[in-house]
């Protein structure tokens, strides 16, 4: 003889997934927690996918583009024209990138 279902089990995984569904709708449309979390996690994903020179560890050439003006790439020390603060440099120098 079959066991009846119980209809208190259905009931519940079926409010649960109209709960989870309408949070779900309310974090992409009102950008509520974790929208930003999810959010960077699916550039980064489209990112890699994009590039996937990424997973190799190899030069990072995405980020290469032409010298926007003439020159060899030497630039001038304008205190007036300073933020404060630290500044990171890098650079490609035979097919590694250092800071």
């Amino acid at each position: 003889m079959k066991k009846p279902r119980d209809l208190s089990r259905v009931a519940f995984f079926l409010s649960a997934g109209v709960l989870l569904f309408g949070y779900g709708v309310a974090v992409g449309g009102l950008k509520i927690f974790p929208y930003s979390i999810l959010d960077y996690g699916a550039r980064a994903v489209k990112l890699v996918w994009e590039n996937p020179s990424l997973l190799r560890f190899s030069v990072p050439t995405q980020h290469l583009r032409p010298a926007r003006h003439e020159g060899s790439g030497v630039t001038r020390n304008q205190q007036d024209q300073v933020q404060p603060g630290l500044t990171l440099l890098s650079g490609l120098f035979t097919d590694t990138n250092e800071l």
